[in-house]
């Protein structure tokens, strides 16, 4: 089997790939992304989101990109492929990174 990297949608971080059998000459296409909901807080009744009672937003009925899609790094060995992508977000007003995630994809 082989793991090839499509493309990476800047607009909602999601990377696309497409994984081909060569036995039995097949491709398979997914897309894989980092996504979130935030977590309700409730101030006034001591009922925040937890462990057990995962509870959204009110309202919030789609999930939202973590992080950005950053870089790559790629290797193809003889009996390995291996990808590293890179995802942060950046603030806007002083350029300080407060969300980094690594994602390793490994096919032997």
């Amino acid at each position: 089997m082989t793991l090839r990297f499509d493309t990476a949608v800047q607009k909602d971080s999601k990377l696309s790939f497409t994984l081909t059998d060569k036995f039995s000459n097949t491709e398979e296409k997914f897309n894989f992304g980092l996504n979130h909901w935030p977590s309700y807080v409730d101030y006034h009744h001591d009922h925040n989101s937890g462990a057990y009672d995962f509870r959204p937003l009110d309202h919030m009925f789609a999930n939202i990109p973590y992080s950005e899609f950053k870089d790559a790094f790629f290797y193809d060995g003889a009996s390995m492929q291996k990808m590293v992508f890179y995802f942060e977000k950046v603030k806007r007003r002083t350029g300080e990174v407060y969300q980094k995630a690594t994602v390793h994809v490994t096919l032997d």
